[in-house]
């Protein structure tokens, strides 16, 4: 973002958050917060609104991370021809997203990405996004990595704990520096307990990650 506006200095940049059953958006981040709000995607949109809730529907603290519940006089009525799962996102709370993310406390939202990318690790939740974001930013990414990963995996004594898997780059060894530098950048509970090297990250025509065939993988590397 800091790029694209250093490029074109007289644009105006709008950050939104959509879903489909919201008609479409729920949040907009307006132009003049870009820069003090870096990374947000603004607040709700008029009749709409947001809660950040634990699973349990238990609404969290400012700043802790949950699922992301919207309220909106535009959003569906539900899924055609599809009662269970209607019932299932459809709650007293408003729409369940997938979505994970806080609230600051000037109730500007920011996501850390879906559901399935936030776990808990010793008790601490862990964001997946966040980790694989602070190494794509790294300023030597592009020369070590072709592609990453970051996804939970099982640990004995925590439940659970990150994983990057990585494809590097012919002739490049960055792991190692790797390590020492996001010991600088990230919590104690985000750093990864293993980096699985893989001939290629399975993702979709789209850039999602296949999930089940990288687990294939991980079940092949043990």
């Amino acid at each position: 973002l800091e790029s694209l506006q250093n490029s074109f200095p007289q644009s105006e940049i709008f950050c939104v958050y959509g879903i489909s059953e919201c008609a479409p958006r729920v949040c907009c981040l307006d132009p003049d917060m870009l820069l003090s709000k870096m990374g947000s995607v603004g607040k709700p949109l008029p009749a709409t609104t947001i809660s950040v809730r634990e699973t349990n529907g238990q609404q969290v603290e400012t700043g802790e991370f949950g699922e992301v519940f919207v309220e909106s006089r535009c959003l569906m009525k539900g899924y055609y021809n599809d009662d269970d799962a209607t019932q299932r996102v459809m709650t007293e709370y408003g729409f369940r997203t997938g979505d994970v993310g806080y609230l600051d406390e000037d109730g500007y939202l920011f996501l850390s990405g879906r559901l399935d990318s936030v776990f808990k690790s010793g008790g601490e939740k862990v964001s997946c996004r966040l980790i694989e974001e602070t190494i794509r930013s790294h300023p030597d990414f592009s020369d070590w990595f072709s592609d990453i990963a970051v996804l939970a995996g099982e640990d004995h004594y925590l439940g659970q704990v990150p994983f990057v898997y990585y494809v590097s780059k012919p002739g490049a060894e960055g792991i190692r520096q790797l390590r020492q530098d996001l010991k600088t950048k990230l919590p104690a509970s985000h750093l990864p307990s293993r980096y699985l090297p893989v001939a290629d990250l399975p993702r979709s025509p789209s850039g999602k990650l296949k999930l089940a065939e990288l687990k294939a993988v991980t079940n092949r590397i043990g």
